[in-house]
């Protein structure tokens, strides 16, 4: 994808460390495997990012994705079995319980749920949050949408229908200008958005796109 050589040159010109940090490309037993964790095929684009680097290392201390880090494969695939073992303790009844205060922008895109096996991450805050695509969309939504969920996203927004769309939507914001790297108390820097004014890119996302009413 010729959005991804735009990122990387982008990246290598502002924060060649996060470029540094990048892993080799993904092998293609490492993305079957991935295929085999979740139970369904990824999307070709899904697939491609992963061919363009496999996550980061985690040595920079930010990441590629206003500053979210790039999850590896091996990442993901930890990620996704330790949902699977939460939802299988909380049982049926709890997790449609916490379905109950979930809610999706737009309305009917994304299933109300607090997880599903099925929402792939591609990035995350070390918090438990994060962005991933969505292979079990509700009746509106399409396979493969870029969402955020986990610990603190009760409301799920599709930021993109596709991660071919976000890394166009990402390049754009980029190449207008639409960044901060600040320079944090530990002489370390870190990605965000300039606007909106936001100290984590998952709450810029809820400013971005409002809850409807």
């Amino acid at each position: 994808m010729e959005d991804l050589t735009i990122f990387e040159n982008w990246l290598e010109k502002h924060l060649p460390e996060v470029v540094k940090d990048l892993n080799p490309p993904a092998t293609l037993e490492e993305v079957q495997l991935l295929e085999k964790t979740i139970g369904r095929s990824l999307p070709e684009d899904f697939i491609s990012l992963y061919q363009w680097h496999n996550g980061q290392m985690g040595n920079a201390a930010t990441g590629p994705w206003y500053g979210l880090e790039f999850m590896p494969i091996k990442k993901i695939i930890k990620s996704i079995e330790l949902e699977k073992q939460i939802m299988e303790e909380l049982g049926e009844d709890e997790l449609n319980s916490m379905g109950e205060w979930m809610k999706s922008t737009p309305d009917g895109y994304v299933k109300k749920a607090n997880s599903n096996p099925f929402w792939v991450p591609f990035a995350h805050d070390h918090g438990g949050n994060f962005l991933g695509i969505d292979l079990d969309p509700d009746k509106l939504g399409i396979v493969g949408q870029v969402i955020n969920f986990g610990r603190d996203e009760e409301r799920k927004i599709v930021a993109s229908e596709s991660i071919s769309d976000f890394l166009s939507w990402l390049v754009k914001e980029l190449g207008n200008s639409n960044f901060n790297i600040a320079i944090e108390d530990d002489e370390d820097r870190s990605l965000n958005m300039l606007y909106p004014e936001s100290g984590h890119f998952l709450d810029a996302l809820a400013i971005i796109y409002p809850e409807q009413k």
